[in-house]
């Protein structure tokens, strides 16, 4: 929250405010390093009966598919990857309205608790996604004509802040990547978590603003996620990763494993189906969440993980 506050993203209310939102903490651990994040609840209802993500429009999906983006990125033979530095607190809301994102905080239990007020795009509201990207679109609309190799990048190549671009050669994938630098700094939005297997895209970029790829698990060697699939950056290729615990024995368990097989590009679609068939063979079985498995069907998921 002092974040917030050192960035001005966050400033006293200047007014009272017309809806408050709740806010708790997560803290997310990431090996020696944890990070706290803020969570915002929009959907509490307030006195009224009700919150104000029921009074808010969504507006349209203007998310490109995943699949989309990973299969074109690899019609090229380099590729490149990076993050916009915090997105939604890049894009201010209208004054008039922030009066509907107020939230109570103080530094310590033994402070008096102060009414604060939520200048930028916040995440918890349903709307956050729409206007974040829709900003991001006008900026391609008015500024990407100064910029040719980042046209339509912001539209067709991004997933809310990813972007994953690709190039034929390294020198115009160098350039590419000034270009999308050069544009979004007109939007006053910076780049970090860049990955490439270009060394010469690699050697323009800070090692401090490179994305980490250091994992303790052997199969992760070199490799960084991108939009859910692991990129081995030595041998350039994607990989799926996943761990499937010997112990499933009940309709609970084993749809708790399905769920865990994300496939943006269906290269695991005969896979997925038949995990989805044996699904269907236990509700044909009128099974309960938590009843164990017959010993034949038990012994068919088995050899399936």
């Amino acid at each position: 929250m002092s974040t917030y506050l050192r960035l001005g993203h966050m400033v006293l209310a200047p007014e009272p405010g017309k809806y408050f939102i709740p806010h708790h903490a997560v803290l997310k651990a990431d090996g020696d390093m944890s990070k706290i994040r803020v969570i915002f609840d929009a959907s509490s209802v307030s006195s009224s009966g009700r919150s104000l993500n029921d009074v808010l429009c969504t507006g349209p999906k203007l998310q490109v598919d995943l699949r989309d983006i990973l299969l074109r990125c690899r019609l090229h033979r380099f590729i490149l990857t990076a993050d916009i530095v915090k997105m939604y607190r890049q894009i201010l809301i209208r004054s008039e309205d922030r009066v509907f994102q107020h939230v109570f905080w103080c530094d310590s239990p033994s402070e008096n608790l102060q009414e604060y007020q939520l200048c930028t795009i916040t995440y918890g509201l349903n709307c956050a996604p729409y206007l974040a990207i829709r900003c991001l679109h006008e900026l391609d609309e008015q500024d990407g004509h100064l910029f040719p190799l980042a046209k339509v990048v912001l539209n067709r190549s991004a997933y809310v802040d990813d972007i994953v671009v690709g190039a034929d050669t390294e020198e115009q994938l160098l350039r590419r990547k000034e270009a999308i630098v050069g544009l979004l700094h007109n939007g006053a939005c910076e780049l970090s978590k860049w990955t490439s297997h270009s060394a010469l895209v690699l050697g323009s970029i800070s090692p401090d603003h490179r994305a980490n790829s250091v994992s303790f698990d052997p199969r992760d060697e070199h490799s960084v996620k991108v939009l859910g699939l692991h990129w081995n950056t030595t041998n350039d290729n994607f990989a799926y990763h996943t761990s499937i615990p010997q112990t499933s024995s009940t309709k609970r368990q084993v749809l708790s494993i399905i769920a865990r097989l994300f496939d943006p590009i269906g290269a695991l679609g005969p896979l997925l189906l038949w995990a989805k068939y044996f699904m269907q063979l236990l509700w044909s079985n009128k099974l309960g969440w938590d009843d164990p498995m017959p010993e034949e069907l038990l012994s068919t998921w088995r050899q399936f993980c």
